[in-house]
């Protein structure tokens, strides 16, 4: 596996753990890097409003996202 699929895996697998679902994926490359945008909704495919959910949602996925290990771009999320 790739290091930006590996990259996606592991958004996805968060995004997953937060109980999210994915309304819409857009992924684009751009020679050797891609960028991946996930729209999502809540559990009840509603749009996530609640200001304390976006704060621990983004506080879950900045580490992911931030991690070395995996490939130099980095896959952004947006609340729906």
């Amino acid at each position: 596996m790739g290091e930006s699929q590996s990259a996606c895996c592991q958004v996805l697998r968060t995004l997953s753990d937060l109980k999210l679902q994915i309304s819409s994926a857009k992924i684009s490359t751009f020679g050797e890097r891609a960028v991946d945008v996930f729209y999502v909704k809540d559990r009840f495919g509603l749009k996530i409003e609640d200001e304390p959910r976006l704060k621990a949602i983004r506080e879950t996925l900045l580490p992911v996202l931030a991690d070395d290990t995996v490939a130099p771009a980095r896959p952004s999320v947006a609340a729906e």
